[in-house]
């Protein structure tokens, strides 16, 4: 059942359920053209289930967003020639909602409020670097990661670093921590999340 007045169903956040807003999801299973309910599909399956928060990913590991960002690339905006398929179909979804007039976080949140479900916006923290040449088809990196590899961390010789990314950016540098906290600060002042989540596991800074 739904609840009334838009009010949460819990007090706070207790179930949590994670989506990375893709895999299973309408940007990776449908093809164009989506609607705003193909978006929010998932979040009336969570409605009476039990289930009380989403975690909804609204970014990759390059650092372009999954919504109509004004501090962020979108996923593919700066593609010229798609080299992955289900990529291409992303960022094609995201193009088209954001074309008819539709953020997708926006009709998330929304969504989540009518449901009476928590909703928080994750993101990583640090980016994965990339080359253009290597990865610039592929839509999920932005050009502020292609156009700055002497952020990264590079290869580290304490032996604690082995498995860690090295191409992982430094937070040492004023310019990564500014366009990361551009990201956040967004997710919670122009868009009526309930919070957000910070991956600090991947790429640590």
């Amino acid at each position: 059942m739904e609840p009334e007045n838009n009010a949460h169903v819990t007090d706070e956040p207790r179930v949590f359920i994670f989506e990375d807003g893709r895999h299973a999801a309408s940007l990776y299973q449908f093809e164009s053209p989506i609607t705003a309910a193909d978006l929010t599909y998932n979040v009336d399956q969570l409605a009476s289930s039990g289930l009380d928060t989403l975690i909804y990913f609204a970014g990759t590991e390059g650092g372009v967003v999954l919504y109509d960002s004004e501090v962020a690339q979108t996923w593919g905006d700066n593609v010229v020639k798609w080299t992955h398929s289900v990529w291409y179909r992303a960022g094609r979804n995201l193009r088209q909602l954001i074309a008819d007039g539709c953020d997708p976080l926006q009709l998330l949140c929304e969504r989540c409020e009518r449901k009476g479900v928590w909703f928080i916006a994750g993101n990583w923290v640090n980016f994965q670097g990339a080359d253009r040449e290597t990865d610039g088809g592929l839509g999920r990196k932005s050009d502020f990661v292609f156009d700055h590899p002497h952020f990264q961390v590079g290869e580290e010789e304490d032996p604690r670093a082995q498995y860690v990314e090295p191409r992982r950016f430094s937070f040492l540098y004023p310019e990564v921590r500014q366009e990361r906290f551009a990201v956040f600060e967004e997710l919670l002042s122009r868009y009526p999340t309930d919070g957000i989540e910070l991956d600090l596991i991947d790429f640590a800074p």
